[in-house]
């Protein structure tokens, strides 16, 4: 039973140190029959003084403590810090335990190894505690129950190397009892065998987590010499990690496996024994694992254990050499994530032959079942594809027409809208308090969501919510596509006054943190403010710049509202009557929502076309791909410019590459739409006769898709093979599946 540092009484050399130092370490290290070096202390500092404290506070090991209740039987492990007895219950003597003795009188140590174990209650893969000892004991003790069976340490050396059948199952519920204890955010920091105890049951239990810390706590912990990586041996303070633990699980497998210690070899043991004191002992320990190579276990295996060799395959040695990974990087962060790919290995394991045996014949199926129809469609398919391309085309055709005449309806609708808006502004509440609100907003234009009294701008939304109603064809029959808002402009500068939501209510909740970004910033870097483009670098900042004087369509830009998504913005100007821009009137629409249902869902206009719709400045609006990765931080480019039918008043149809759409050529039915041709506008024939393009478009892979006419061929010429190809694919599953159902039962019951 280990104590700290607790070591089972066994004859061995005198030497000066006391025991459970690092000189006494070097020397366990260069003896391969005896335990592994321990290395027990937080600090540097407290390693000087060890053989002062042991000297001043050692149990007088002659004489047995007294614990209330129980009666001591015998030592069974001493080490640095404390000692080990069994005992039996004064109450029933067949009830025997194990009492820890801390050598020091203080109590932090006690009492930091008792609330790790007090958090991890519930698990039964940890060794638990019954009681503890009060203020009035010294030394001050702790009781757990009695593991009659030993260590796994007691285990390896009695057996020796263990085979993958008897070591992986105790090794599996080790890494379960971890995965339980690094999810409650403790780290043992010195696991090894010699702390693994075995229960009557033979299931094995974590012990002494007198080492153990949170993972959080900046409080660095040393392990036992090659069970601990190399970044855990050092002496300053480090914020102990959990794949610490997942090193010491994997060089415990490694030596159940082999009976050999990871990395251990008689150089570094002999340079360990020659080290004057624990730094420079440190030192080599951590420069000779470094320069070792990387851990092989099946070769280890096989000179350790070769009539156990066959049984360590491919992706146990992988785990267990990422688990002993010099690099942390490499390994399972956690026992958790060691138990997930333990998990994989089983499934992989149990269905590797079965897999195998179906992949190998499918694959020989489908290549009969290609074989047939390539030489089926090889026939007929050069008359076929050019029948299919002529439906295509006037498909393409008529669909770009209804996607046209829908893109362009609702766009002017919208146009329509905060055109109307727009000049019902100057006799509404916002244009009869303009003077006020732009006033209000010069005196604070850094705090313009408190610059306006919440009662005005209440009024304004009020008078908003009214005005939609009244002009929003789609008011009623669309619901969540009513966003509006006014900007009140400023010396150059655009300030978020009032403004709908996308179901048609006041955005007025000054609660939200984002309510209060969007109504105090100046929106003057927008491309709705001034048609420049979007002027991300400008945003937050004092940006100035000339309002826009007629109706607008803005880019496409990733929104900030919630979820992100991709919109354009109608602005239309609202001018006084010098005609200088003093209000904008903004329509949002939503292209992940608001235009795919104006389409009707372009999924399921035709197979496999693709609907894309491009501005009057040759840049996408909507496009299949959605190639949105960079909207956050600049504007679409004009790719579509070198394309001469982009914005022709022409309706025609075209074979290209899509600029932003890959190499492959598409075969398109383009019609050019008049998003402003609207009675407002009708003074402005400039603003009416700007184009936007709708295209359908087919990608020409697609046109030689799987076609009647080739099915009908292939039916005929491989009716034979596809009979007997169906009948070996269903004997092959019913096989697969029976076996499957056979490997679960022998492995789960």
């Amino acid at each position: 039973m280990p104590a700290d540092s607790t070591q089972p009484e066994t004859p061995r050399p005198s030497i000066a140190s006391p025991p459970g130092t690092l000189i006494d370490s070097a020397y366990y290290a260069a003896d391969a029959s005896s335990n592994p070096a321990l290395v027990t202390f937080q600090h540097y500092t407290e390693m000087q003084h060890i053989e002062e404290r042991l000297t001043q506070n050692q149990i007088d090991t002659r004489q047995r403590p007294l614990v209330p209740g129980f009666k001591l039987l015998h030592r069974i492990g001493k080490g640095a810090y404390g000692t080990v007895w069994e005992a039996h219950s004064n109450d029933c003597d067949e009830e025997h335990v194990a009492i820890k003795f801390f050598t020091c009188s203080q109590w932090e140590p006690m009492h930091r190894e008792v609330s790790r174990i007090a958090r991890l209650e519930g698990c039964s893969g940890v060794m638990p505690f019954k009681q503890y000892a009060d203020k009035k004991a010294d030394p001050p003790y702790y009781v757990m129950p009695h593991a009659r069976n030993g260590s796994l340490a007691d285990l390896l050396e009695t057996k020796g190397p263990l085979s993958v059948d008897e070591a992986l199952p105790i090794f599996t519920r080790i890494v379960e009892t971890m995965a339980f204890v690094h999810a409650k955010g403790v780290i043992h920091c010195d696991l090894k065998p010699a702390n693994i105890l075995m229960n009557e049951s033979g299931e094995p239990l974590v012990a002494d987590f007198g080492q153990a810390q949170i993972g959080s706590h900046d409080a660095g912990s040393f392990g036992t010499l090659f069970y601990m990586p190399p970044e855990q041996a050092i002496e300053t303070k480090s914020l102990p990690d959990a794949n610490w633990d997942v090193y010491a699980l994997g060089a415990m497998l490694f030596e159940m496996l082999t009976g050999q210690r990871a990395r251990s070899n008689e150089t570094i043991s002999r340079k360990l024994l020659q080290s004057r004191d624990v730094r420079a002992r440190l030192a080599v320990y951590r420069q000779e694992l470094a320069s070792l190579p990387r851990v092989d276990l099946q070769r280890a295996v096989k000179q350790a254990a070769p009539a156990l060799a066959h049984k360590v395959d491919a992706r146990l040695a992988a785990i267990v050499e990422s688990c002993l990974a010099i690099d942390p990087k490499e390994r399972p962060r956690s026992a958790g994530q060691l138990r997930e790919r333990l998990l994989e290995r089983t499934r992989w394991k149990r269905q590797r032959s079965t897999l195998a045996a179906a992949a190998t014949v499918s694959g020989l199926l489908l290549l009969l079942l290609a074989g047939f129809g390539i030489y089926s469609a090889s026939k007929i398919f050069e008359k076929s594809r050019q029948t299919r391309i002529d439906i295509l085309d006037r498909g393409l055709g008529r669909q770009a027409r209804i996607a046209a005449r829908l893109v362009e309806t609702m766009m002017q609708d919208r146009v329509e809208c905060s055109l109307q808006v727009a000049e019902d502004l100057p006799q509404s509440p916002i244009g009869q308090n303009l003077d006020r609100i732009q006033a209000l907003y010069r005196e604070r234009p850094l705090e313009a969501d408190a610059a306006i009294p919440p009662d005005l701008r209440r009024e304004c939304a009020d008078w908003l919510v009214r005005e939609a109603r009244e002009h929003m064809s789609w008011y009623q029959s669309d619901p969540n596509s009513r966003a509006m808002g006014v900007h009140i402009v400023v010396d150059g500068r655009s300030f978020l006054l009032c403004q709908l939501k996308a179901d048609g209510q006041a955005d007025d909740d000054a609660s939200r943190p984002d309510w209060h970004e969007r109504f105090r910033m100046n929106w003057a870097w927008r491309d709705y403010y001034s048609a420049t483009g979007n002027h991300f670098e400008e945003r937050g900042t004092d940006v100035r710049r000339e309002p826009i004087g007629d109706c607008h369509i803005s880019q496409v830009y990733k929104s900030m509202a919630i979820g992100n998504p991709l919109r354009i913005d109608v602005a239309s100007p609202v001018k006084d009557a010098s005609g200088k821009t003093i209000a904008l009137i903004i329509s949002a629409i939503d292209l992940e929502k608001d235009l795919l249902e104006w389409l009707g869902n372009p999924k399921n206009i035709a197979d496999a076309e693709e609907i894309l719709i491009i501005n009057d400045r040759c840049c996408w609006v909507s496009h299949p791909q959605s190639p949105q990765e960079t909207l956050g931080t600049s504007d679409p480019q004009p790719a579509y410019a070198s394309l001469d039918w982009v914005a022709s008043p022409q309706v025609g149809m075209t074979i290209y590459k899509d600029p932003i759409g890959g190499d492959t050529e598409n075969r398109a039915a383009y019609v050019p739409i008049a998003p402003f041709n609207v009675p407002l506008l009708k003074d402005k024939p400039r603003l009416q006769d700007k184009r936007w393009t709708v295209v359908v478009q087919m990608s020409d892979k697609n046109i030689d898709g799987p076609l009647a006419s080739i099915r009908t061929s292939i039916y005929g010429l491989g009716g034979m093979a596809l009979l007997l190809i169906t009948g070996l694919l269903v004997l092959l599953w019913m096989w697969w599946i029976r076996t499957l159902r056979r490997q679960e039962l022998l492995a789960h019951g």
